[in-house]
């Protein structure tokens, strides 16, 4: 009897955790943002025998540098663009082969301390077809390093939707309002769900990323969800420009 409780137990919590819809209704719509990507564990988006993938969200902010959630470690192997719609029975449906990257692992550079502590920035690989990065490929974002302040926010992401089910961890978007730094938290009334993790907050004033969303609550108590903050947390802010600064010197010597 405790394993039933127990399974139910963690069903259910991960299921609330999952669940951080703000507007009392999911706004979400379908997308098509070039330049954010679903990030996999493995090929197939599977960890050995479950039946269902797993998967998190990145978004290029240079040719090959990508920012996402710390959590999302496990997950940052395989990355994917132009992400097809699931299949009805929850499987997910892969892109091409030009579309699908492998991170540089030994680039990540990651926190996953709890909310407001809880980003990665690391480096994609060329892709095997057709040797380009993927932000030559797929385009890439703007961070904004400076003092925010948004209004009104913008989260794309590929997290989890049942309806419809083809939705299902592929690319969608929505808006919502800004509601208020708590040290390197940054708190907003976006809808997400989980596979949202690691998706750029980006201020629709200035189409920049101001964030990365880790941290649902809309629907849990807390009354509004959560991501890390860029301008807030020295630590991140200084490994992207790491990152960035890495690129723009090897782009030097590359003839």
């Amino acid at each position: 009897m405790k394993y039933v409780i127990f399974f139910f137990f963690a069903f259910y919590s991960s299921a609330s955790m999952n669940k951080s819809i703000c507007h009392g209704s999911d706004d979400r719509v379908s997308s098509f943002k070039s330049e954010i990507g679903r990030a996999l564990p493995t090929k197939t988006g599977r960890i050995g025998r479950r039946r269902y993938a797993s998967a998190c969200t990145i978004t290029m902010i240079s040719k090959d540098c990508a920012i996402s959630a710390g959590h999302c470690l496990r997950n940052l192997n395989y990355i994917q663009f132009q992400v097809p719609q699931t299949n009805q029975d929850r499987r997910i449906n892969h892109p091409e082969k030009q579309d699908i990257y492998r991170v540089k692992k030994d680039t990540i550079k990651y926190k996953n301390d709890g909310a407001g502590e809880d980003w990665a920035v690391f480096k994609i690989q060329r892709n095997s077809e057709t040797g380009l990065y993927p932000g030559q490929a797929q385009g890439f974002m703007q961070v904004d390093f400076s003092y925010p302040s948004a209004t009104l926010l913008e989260i794309t992401g590929y997290g989890m939707d049942y309806s419809p089910v083809t939705s299902h961890y592929t690319q969608q978007t929505d808006d919502g309002e800004f509601v208020e730094f708590e040290g390197k938290m940054l708190h907003h009334l976006v809808d997400t769900t989980g596979g949202n993790s690691g998706s750029s907050i980006v201020d629709k004033a200035t189409g920049k990323i101001i964030g990365v969303h880790s941290h649902g609550g809309c629907t849990t108590g807390a009354d509004r969800n959560t991501g890390t903050s860029i301008y807030f947390n020295p630590e991140f802010k200084m490994a992207i420009k790491s990152c960035l600064n890495k690129t723009s010197q090897e782009s030097l010597f590359q003839f």
